[in-house]
């Protein structure tokens, strides 16, 4: 006897389906062993993983000694910021001037 799920069970289904979790203990050793039974293409997997992984915590990681100095150096204020453009724009004007 075939038993036939609904729609509204199907979306019910499906959306449990997202928030299952498994959630084991194993210790470091058990999960070495196990990734040592890993295929060659699997283990690609898993290390591409742990790459995406390892980029994503490296960018929320504290800023460096350099990185503080910089960010609490001078800063420009806007008038500051329109009277290099305003220079620059002159000295690449006298750099035409010459030329011609």
């Amino acid at each position: 006897m075939a038993y036939t799920l609904n729609p509204e069970e199907i979306v019910s289904w499906r959306r449990n389906l997202f928030f299952m979790r498994l959630s084991i203990e194993i210790s470091f050793e058990q999960l070495l062993n196990y990734i040592r039974q890993l295929s060659f293409s699997e283990k690609e997997k898993l290390v591409l993983e742990i790459q995406k992984d390892m980029v994503f915590k490296k960018k929320e990681a504290a800023p460096t000694a350099l990185q503080k100095l910089l960010l609490q150096g001078p800063t420009w204020s806007e008038n500051d910021y329109q009277q290099v453009l305003k220079t620059r724009e002159q000295i690449n004007q006298v750099g035409k001037d010459d030329s011609a």
